[in-house]
């Protein structure tokens, strides 16, 4: 197995206890960031891991990829590796089958599904305010562009990349030509100073594409982030510069917000990941408003995607390709979330596994209800 096979991720990992970890060279070529440690780990130990096992057997081979890093980060083979020796093996598995990846998944792993196959809904990350090079008041991660399924799937990429392109219009108009750059991630990098301005852009840009009618064709996700705004010297929050709040002012404050924009389709990790009892008492206050979805932490671990459920906590799942070793542990979180009726986001920030997770969400047809998270700078790869 060749490393150009496994198409490795490209983002910066850093040791979280209990996720997976990238493994990246250090030193000063590509700041740190090359890959040689990782390529030589699957062209010597991993491939020598796995030769002889039936490529067909996708749960055997991952088994034996994991047993070959037994720290809690897999900090010793490296995430990426992992993740990428099992992928190419799915994809050299569906070859032999005569298939597509994923019909193969469905085989591989029982799962459920109907004679119409469609593709997944993407929805756009479009915005990172706290991003900025000289960042506004409002500290949160980033804002989604959720579309629903009133935009029929043919059309949600040419859509979405109308809609892109008219928010770089307004964003240009507004800031300047220099202010509409984009992350690494394909988002727009704009200093604001509140929630509401990120719905009100939003709604201004869709005004703009043809066909497409705010909050029944488009909706708005806001990833918090709330461990990074947390000042535990106050105990509280501060989701926007000077505006400190309680945990409890957070749940009326979030509530509040979701009433008077009813636009708003999930707030992803509004309280830190500790506090899953604050978690449950928003989403039980907000109902079928609006969902919240659980941290890449809590959700990526499939023993926790159960418990989450049943306490209430959420009401939404995320799966992160990058909190996932191989492929069958990425199955088995997205089985879990399921069997506890929690829609899912499976996310690949990285965009490294573009076409693969097509076919991973696509193979549970019957489970998630079309939900998948691209970045903005990954449609193109479909088009």
């Amino acid at each position: 197995m060749s490393s150009q096979e496994s198409d490795l991720p490209t983002y910066i990992c850093h040791p979280v206890p209990g996720l997976p970890c990238d493994l990246r060279d250090g030193g000063i070529e590509f700041d740190g960031m090359a890959l040689k440690k990782a390529i030589n780990n699957i062209e010597s130990q991993l491939s020598a891991a796995i030769t002889g096992l039936n490529p067909s057997d996708q749960r055997a081979v991952d088994e034996a990829l994991k047993n070959m890093d037994d720290t809690e980060s897999k900090t010793d083979m490296g995430a990426n590796a992992l993740l990428g020796s099992s992928m190419a093996i799915a994809l050299a598995g569906a070859k032999i089958r005569g298939c597509t990846l994923f019909e193969h998944i469905r085989r591989t792993y029982d799962l459920p599904h109907s004679e119409n196959t469609s593709l997944p809904v993407p929805i756009f990350r479009f915005l990172e305010p706290s991003t900025g090079a000289k960042s506004g008041k409002l500290r949160i991660r980033g804002v989604y562009a959720v579309f629903s399924n009133h935009v029929k799937r043919s059309h949600v990429l040419t859509k979405g990349l109308a809609l892109s392109h008219q928010l770089s219009v307004l964003f240009s108009q507004k800031f300047g030509a220099s202010s509409a750059h984009t992350s690494a991630e394909g988002s727009f990098c704009i200093n604001l100073d509140k929630i509401e301005q990120c719905i009100d852009f939003l709604r201004e840009a869709a005004q703009s594409v043809p066909n497409l009618e705010f909050e029944r064709d488009i909706r708005v996700g806001l990833d918090i982030g709330a461990n990074s705004c947390w000042d535990e010297g106050k105990q509280k929050y501060e989701i926007v510069q000077g505006m400190a709040k309680s945990t409890q002012d957070m749940i009326e404050y979030y509530k509040d917000i979701v009433m008077s924009h009813p636009a708003i389709a999930f707030i992803e990790d509004p309280f830190r990941n500790e506090d899953k009892d604050s978690s449950a008492e928003l989403q039980s206050s907000i109902g079928i408003r609006c969902n919240v979805v659980g941290s890449d932490i809590y959700f990526s671990r499939a023993e926790l995607i159960l418990a989450g459920r049943e306490n209430g906590q959420t009401g939404l799942a995320r799966v992160n390709l990058s909190h996932a070793t191989c492929l069958s542990d990425l199955i088995g979180s997205c089985s879990n979330a399921k069997s506890v009726k929690h829609d899912v986001i499976l996310t690949d920030r990285s965009s490294s596994f573009s076409s693969e997770i097509i076919h991973i969400v696509s193979s549970f047809d019957a489970i998630i209800e079309g939900l998948e998270l691209f970045s903005c700078n990954a449609l193109t790869h479909f088009l």
